[in-house]
């Protein structure tokens, strides 16, 4: 069965104001002239980070924090 439009809305608004807020928490303190220079620069990190996820050193950086 399919969701009333209304509650889908609502969900779809709760679930994007979440990531509104996590978004602020992470980058904040970060300071980028424009929302385009913001993307570029997590676009880069994101590549960065999947071209490298199996290197030893990140690799053991990240089961450090995952512990912690």
């Amino acid at each position: 069965m399919r969701a009333p439009a209304r509650m889908c809305r609502a969900v779809g608004l709760e679930i994007k104001a979440r990531f509104a807020a996590l978004r602020c928490f992470a980058l904040d303190g970060t300071e980028h002239p424009t929302r385009k220079a913001q993307g570029s620069m997590i676009r880069r990190y994101i590549t960065w980070r999947n071209k490298n996820a199996a290197a030893e050193p990140l690799t053991a950086l990240v089961h450090r924090a995952n512990a912690a």
